[in-house]
């Protein structure tokens, strides 16, 4: 990557930049590579124990993350005033100006009398702002992936990721808080289920049916389910949903014939993948794992004591919402209850009040909205995903993976929208990254 270069600067009649062939992208893209499996996989909680001159994982990111925005941002400023630079965050305002108000709100609640900051600590207060540099510097490293075979570095990841999951099934807690369950680096198996789903739906292309999607989105499917996340099966059913929807645009008649083949396929090796999972790792003969896997099979017996003080928690946090409608009761209160809300929006609502839900629902609008503007099938079913998930688990807003995956799905889709768009047109930038026609900045 050489420079992002406009074509109002007059570097030829497309002025497209000439990213490939050096050895400096070369190296830039597997720099960004490893930061993806660290970061994108949580990898880093687990990496600061034996990377003794980091103390916190931030000052790694910070560390890894510089080169990338070095390689993407320097040659803009230095050729193009940073005119380039200054479009890509523009044209990200939807998502970004939400999300910096919900930083701003939550350092502003966290002075209410409720807020509660682990004990005085300000690590709460502070860790906002990380996930907003998370966001924004997976929407720089995206545009520096473009042009490579971006969703191959991303098939990397998801297999590093569920590495660990399988990791975790054969030697439960290397990873996860829970004993009866994998989860990975993300140490929560519902979060591991989210973070599962949401790579594969990056991994995997909507334009037309390929075997290896379906190869991956099989893979995707048994790493959720070694999570045994009732939460995480049914939002990977989303994916799939937005995966069948797209894939068959255009060709109905077609997918009236290949979906039933497939079916035939992928729910027997599916099947046969599930029996030798739960039949050969010991972690599966767990109690709870037992109910749980009961649960699957449509039983009605209950996986948890506190399953129906899970049903309670929503009258529940109404009641402290109606305490505290506008601005909440502060940063951070909901840690300080004996069970978290289990859905997003009610968390927030009690935390932020109701400029904390709005800015979030703000932000699932923004990804969905920008993502179906620039024709980008991935980001759509990711903001689907998230706004589901919304319902069952709290914290998304949080999770460093899911801030990469979303990051990267808006600076794919940008990237996307301005090689298609034609040199000169009218709205934004007509800087264009180089669309090849090998199928490494293929979109779909």
């Amino acid at each position: 990557m050489r420079a992002w270069s406009p074509a109002a600067a007059g570097n030829g009649a497309t002025g497209e930049p000439d990213w490939a062939g050096t050895v400096l992208d070369r190296l830039a893209v597997a720099h960004a590579t490893v930061f993806l499996c660290v970061f994108a996989t949580d990898a880093a909680l687990g990496l600061e124990r034996y990377v003794a001159f980091f103390q916190m994982p931030i000052q790694l990111f910070l560390a890894m993350l510089a080169p990338i925005a070095l390689r993407v941002h320097l040659p803009d400023l230095l050729r193009h005033e940073g005119r380039c630079t200054i479009a890509l965050y523009r044209d990200h305002r939807h998502v970004l100006l939400p999300f910096l108000g919900l930083v701003m709100l939550g350092f502003a609640t966290s002075l209410l009398p409720g807020a509660y900051l682990e004990g005085g600590s300000t690590k709460e207060v502070f860790i906002l702002g990380y996930r907003f540099l998370m966001f924004a510097g997976a929407i720089v490293t995206a545009v520096l992936l473009w042009s490579t075979r971006w969703r191959l570095v991303l098939r990397l990841v998801l297999l590093v990721y569920v590495g660990s999951v399988l990791w975790d099934l054969a030697y439960p807690g290397t990873f996860s808080g829970v004993g009866s369950r994998a989860s990975g680096f993300a140490r929560n198996p519902n979060q591991a289920a989210l973070t599962i789903t949401l790579m594969t739906l990056m991994a995997v292309r909507y334009a037309r049916v390929h075997a290896l999607d379906l190869a991956i989105l099989l893979l995707g499917f048994l790493a959720v389910f070694a999570t045994l996340s009732r939460s995480g099966l049914l939002i990977f059913a989303v994916f799939v949903l937005n995966y069948l929807y797209f894939t068959g645009r255009g060709q109905r008649r077609r997918q009236l014939v290949w979906v039933p083949v497939a079916a035939l396929v992928l729910v027997p090796l599916a099947g046969f993948a599930i029996s030798s999972l739960t039949g050969r790792f010991e972690i599966f003969g767990d109690p709870n794992a037992q109910r749980r896997l009961a649960t699957f099979a449509l039983s009605n017996e209950a996986v948890y004591a506190t399953d129906d003080v899970r049903l309670s928690l929503v009258p529940q946090y109404l009641a402290l919402i109606d305490q505290a409608p506008l601005l909440g009761h502060g940063t951070g209160f909901s840690g300080s209850l004996p069970y978290g809300a289990h859905n997003m929006y009610l968390e927030l609502w009690v935390n932020n009040g109701l400029f904390g839900m709005l800015l979030y629902l703000w932000l699932l609008l923004g990804l969905f909205g920008l993502a179906w503007k620039r024709g980008f099938p991935p980001g759509m079913a990711l903001a689907q995903v998230l706004t589901v998930d919304g319902f069952f688990n709290h914290g998304s807003i949080q999770m460093g993976p899911v801030l990469i995956l979303a990051g990267l799905a808006m600076g794919l889709s940008w990237c996307q929208a301005r090689s298609t768009r034609p040199p000169g047109a009218v709205g934004g930038t007509s800087w264009r990254p180089r669309l090849t026609t090998t199928g490494r900045g293929d979109p779909r």
